[in-house]
């Protein structure tokens, strides 16, 4: 009973206003606002799951992006509500599950309830080699 009570006042309500603010080949930002419940603490973190969409025959498939991936300002246990994620494959889906957190929620996924969180999807641009053309002026 006194875990059920932890949890219902102590876990944040999830991200707001999820969006990717920029991306490209091989780099995506993400940006949110902070949950509209904090749960009564003022020790929020986020933590960001980052997961390969498989190919389109197999929609409900999904595998971890791998260690190659970067996160700034990381991956887990900090207070920004944006984040960069760099060293993706190109013309690449990628899903990322954003999650509130705060000090009660390790306590709450022992006893097996999920702390909140926001997904969004983004499929990476294709990449490119950038072609310049120069126009020569010929004199006869």
């Amino acid at each position: 009973m006194y875990a059920l009570c932890l949890v219902s006042l102590g876990i944040p309500s999830a991200p707001r206003h999820s969006r990717k603010l920029d991306f490209n080949q091989t780099t995506v930002t993400l940006s949110w606002s902070q949950p509209r419940h904090l749960g009564g603490r003022n020790d929020l973190f986020y933590e960001i799951e980052c997961k390969i969409v498989c190919q389109e025959d197999e929609l409900s498939c999904s595998q971890d992006c791998g260690t190659h991936v970067l996160f700034l300002p990381r991956q887990g246990n900090f207070s920004q509500t944006k984040a960069t994620i760099t060293n993706l494959f190109p013309r690449t889906g990628y899903i990322f599950k954003i999650f509130a957190k705060n000090g009660v929620s390790a306590v709450a996924e022992k006893d097996g309830y999920s702390s909140k969180s926001v997904t969004l999807q983004v499929t990476t641009l294709e990449s490119g080699i950038a072609i310049t053309l120069i126009r020569s002026r010929c004199t006869y």
